[in-house]
């Protein structure tokens, strides 16, 4: 029987009630006057309540502000930037550094550099492209048949001699075929065909990328035109799903944690282990520098890990920053014995969060002193399962939706098998600095998806719950007057030197 964290059940429901009766009254000037009245010097963003929200409408406002910020631009401009996001963000360095010994990139680089300036050259480098294009589609299609083959199985042949019949309900057929599939791994493969004929169609019809827009683009990167001339070269590099899901992983850790970095950063990484690179040194090397936990830091500082949003992370955060301490000194068994503790209580908290929002994750026992887990619920089929471990938690229940299956294979399998001869001191040798390092990855990809799914629960209640009234009077107060009381005093700082000459 495993017990809640202590005071980790947060009050969702009895906001939710506070706020369906604050809100629910039809006049919206009345509760504003009602809020101003009720707040310290008569100022909005001060009172209790608004304190609650304001960091869920900081979020709210960011969003807005950039898209009207995307909507005043041009309509050029706006794929003029895509373009250019699109070449930084899928040619890498070590990409380029690679092509330099292959004379057909060199020559596309060379038309590339004289077409920024000289637009005749353009055409010339169209028709390379073009014809670099229809040979990525080729190699992406090719791919997406290896999927099928995996996916279909024993059918995959009827499926393909079905595709090339003249049975005119043959993609009904498929589709009924695809559906009876049921495991987590062939949905898997089967969303990633579905992204590679995406980006065949992305691909094809220049969405991503165009070489007049491209070229047109003033970007503050010395290595763009080689990215341009790279893109154009190896087309199919603007498909993620394409360069990862032929990836042999060395560790099935890096599979998932991938989702979370920039995908230059993975064809280094991937180009890297084919010269030779230990991918277990990857996260050595990740976080050895001043800066490397910096992510883990934001996550943990985040107000949506600590009340009123969530006690995911609260009183945790304390122990997180001591486990960093540890391993920057070298005590590597200290840190991977709190790591592989901090790491479960964590996936507890998320999962009681989950359940307080509604997910059905836990039966309690309500009777006992202290609040006790006494079975955990079946995603699959709302059965009780009363072995109530780590393991069951992650297999059965609805976090098992939220975390990648990777992960849990590797949770299950590899990451958490050593855990007892470890906290218990027999295999304290396990502790050494890519195994730390390998677990200070897992505390990292934990967070972000607690903090990714607890922010995104809170911006829809936002959105749900508080009125457009409301949201307006305090972005006056949280942005117009503290924009003009900063006006104020710039002009107040600036009249001071003026008045001692």
């Amino acid at each position: 029987m495993a017990s809640a964290t202590p005071g980790n059940v947060i009050q969702i429901n009895s906001w939710n009630e506070k706020f369906h009766s604050l809100f629910s009254t039809s006049e919206q000037n009345e509760l504003i006057a009602r809020i101003k009245d009720e707040s310290p010097q008569g100022d909005v963003k001060n009172h209790p309540i608004a304190k609650f929200i304001i960091p869920l409408l900081r979020d709210l406002f960011k969003e807005k502000n950039m898209e009207d910020i995307v909507e005043s631009l041009p309509e050029e401009a706006i794929h003029s930037l895509v373009s250019a996001i699109s070449v930084i963000s899928f040619a890498s360095d070590l990409d380029i550094h690679e092509s330099q010994r292959d004379n057909r990139y060199l020559e596309t680089l060379s038309i590339t550099k004289k077409a920024k300036s000289e637009h005749s050259h353009r055409e010339y480098l169209e028709k390379i492209y073009v014809e670099n294009k229809k040979n990525s589609l080729i190699l992406i299609r090719k791919r997406i048949e290896e999927l099928e083959e995996k996916y279909f199985k024993e059918n995959f042949t009827n499926i393909q001699n079905l595709r090339a019949s003249n049975n005119p309900d043959k993609e009904l057929i498929i589709e009924n075929i695809r559906k009876s599939s049921t495991s987590k791994e062939q949905h898997d493969i089967y969303d990633t065909i579905k992204r590679l004929n995406t980006d065949i169609i992305l691909i094809d019809k220049d969405v991503r990328f165009s070489i007049n827009l491209a070229l047109n683009a003033e970007v503050n990167d010395r290595k763009f035109l080689n990215r341009v001339a790279l893109i154009i070269h190896k087309p199919h590099l603007l498909s993620t799903s394409y360069l990862l899901s032929g990836i042999k992983f060395s560790q099935i850790l890096m599979k998932w944690f991938f989702k979370n970095i920039p995908i230059v950063t993975v064809r280094n990484i991937i180009i890297a282990q084919k010269n030779g690179f230990n991918i277990e040194d990857y996260f050595v090397k990740k976080y050895n520098p001043k800066d490397g936990f910096e992510d883990i830091y934001t996550i943990i500082n985040s107000e949506y890990m600590h009340p009123p949003f969530s006690q995911v992370v609260c009183c945790k955060k304390t122990a997180i920053k001591e486990l960093i301490s540890c391993y920057r000194k070298k005590l590597l068994y200290p840190s991977t014995c709190g790591l592989l503790a901090m790491i479960e209580g964590i996936l507890w908290s998320l999962a009681e969060f989950m359940h307080d929002c509604g997910e059905n994750i836990f039966i309690y026992n309500e009777d006992s002193e202290q609040k006790q887990i006494t079975a955990i619920i079946s995603k699959h089929d709302g059965s009780y399962n009363k072995n109530t471990t780590i393991g069951t938690l992650l297999k059965i229940s609805k976090l098992n939706n939220l975390l990648d299956r990777h992960f849990i294979e590797f949770f299950c399998q590899d990451f958490y098998k050593s855990r007892n001869e470890i906290l218990h001191g027999e295999n304290w040798h396990d502790a050494t600095p890519q195994q730390t390092a390998a677990k200070f990855a897992v505390l990292e990809y934990i967070l972000s998806e607690s903090h990714k799914y607890i922010k995104t629960y809170w911006a829809n209640w936002a959105k749900e719950h508080i009125p457009d009234g409301l949201i307006q009077e305090l972005y006056n107060s949280m942005f117009i007057q503290d924009n003009n009381h900063s006006k104020g005093k710039a002009k107040k700082n600036t009249n001071k030197p003026h008045e001692k000459r």
